[in-house]
């Protein structure tokens, strides 16, 4: 089954929806911590737009992610 974006697999919503209990539970790290949290989110979007970009450098003959 193809996907249209890096963003659509398994692996990436498994890690989008762990970041977004983290974020809800954020209050819980000690303050010190706290900042990776939106760093972490930076470099998972930073992971999926990477993807995606290198889907479409390749055209047509990957026009989805499978």
């Amino acid at each position: 089954m193809p996907y249209e974006s890096a963003r659509d697999l398994p692996s990436f919503v498994e890690m989008s929806q762990q970041l977004a209990s983290l974020k809800l539970l954020r209050f819980l790290l000690p303050k010190t911590e706290r900042p990776k949290v939106k760093e972490l989110e930076a470099q998972l979007r930073s992971m999926g737009d990477t993807v995606d970009k290198f889907y479409e450098v390749l055209g047509p003959r990957a026009t989805a992610i499978s």
